[in-house]
Formats: structure tokens, sequence, C-alpha cells
């Protein structure tokens, strides 16, 4: 019960941060999405649809803000390239010339999260 009430109030906080973020970042940079939403979820840190709705996991709000930005970046690119083409990764680096530090950045970046917000525990 705690645990279930740590994350409803985990993903109210997020979506009360990282959505506005979002879209701040979707101006910025003219890559459009329709909804933004936040879970929880074990291993991804954010994912898109072709509807071009983008969810977030919650534990983003405890990383530094470059994998954070990185994370929003990586997933508004799909709007415009829906695949890991050469494409789209020439539209991540033109927002982000390091992107590849980033990337590797994030994938170590399960450290921050506090044992409480890991669901994968």
């Amino acid at each position: 019960k705690i645990r279930h009430t740590l994350s409803q109030w985990l993903i109210g906080k997020a979506t009360n941060y990282l959505i506005p973020q979002l879209r701040l970042v979707s101006k910025e940079t003219s890559l459009p999405f329709c909804q933004g939403s936040v879970r929880q979820q074990k291993s991804l840190w954010a994912g898109g649809s072709s509807r071009r709705n983008i969810s977030l996991n919650c534990n983003l709000l405890f990383l530094p803000p470059d994998g954070v930005h990185y994370g929003f970046i990586h997933e508004l690119c799909p709007t415009e390239h829906m695949n890991h083409s050469s494409d789209f990764w020439t539209l991540v680096g033109s927002y982000l010339p390091n992107y590849g530090h980033l990337g590797a950045q994030l994938n170590q970046s399960r450290l921050f999260v506090p044992a409480w917000a890991d669901i994968s525990m």
C-alpha cells in the first residue's frame, strides 16, 4: 500500500513537471507531439507511438537535466523519422551534437533512482 501511494505521488509530481518541460522542448525544436503521459516503467525511460504520443518514465525526475533533455529529444525526433535510421540520428545530432555521450550516460542513469522509486527491484 505504501509503495503504491508513493508511486502515485511520484507520477503526479512527474506529470506536473515533465510534461510542461516536454512541451517547451517541443516548441523550441519545432518537433510536435500530440499527447504526453507519465508512467512508472521498469526498463524504458520514455517511448513514443506512431500517433505522436509520448510516454515518460516518472523516474526521469531523478536524472541530471542533460539526461532528461536527451530523453525528450530522442522521443520527439521520431515525429519526423519513425525509426532509428541515419536520418533520425542526424536529426538528433542537430539538436544534441554530443548525443552519443548522453545516450551512454542515460544507460547508466538507473543509479540516480532511489530504491523506493525503482519498481525493477
